[in-house]
C-alpha cells in the first residue's frame, strides 16, 4: 500500500524456521536506483510484527525493491 510519501509493506510469517524461533524481522529497501539495500527495521532491534511503513526518504513515481529477512 502506497501513498505520495509511505509505503506500507506486509510479508509473510516465516513458518520453516528449523525448530529455531524466529528472534526478529528485518526489513530493507533500496535506494530507488537499483542500489544496495538499506536497513529500515529490524537490524539492530528485535521486530516480530509482519508489517512496518517506510516514511523516509520516499519519492513519488520511484520504484523500489524490498526484501525481508528472519533472524533465528
Amino acid at each position: 500500500m502506497t501513498s505520495v510519501n509511505k509505503i506500507k509493506v506486509f510479508w509473510a510469517k516465516v513458518t520453516e524456521d528449523g525448530s529455531s524461533e524466529i528472534l526478529s524481522y528485518s526489513l530493507e529497501i533500496d535506494d530507488g536506483t537499483g542500489g544496495d539495500f538499506i536497513p529500515v527495521v529490524g537490524t539492530n532491534t528485535e521486530y516480530l510484527k509482519t508489517e512496518f511503513t517506510v516514511t523516509s526518504n520516499i519519492v513519488k513515481g520511484t520504484l523500489y525493491r524490498l526484501r525481508y529477512r528472519a533472524r533465528n
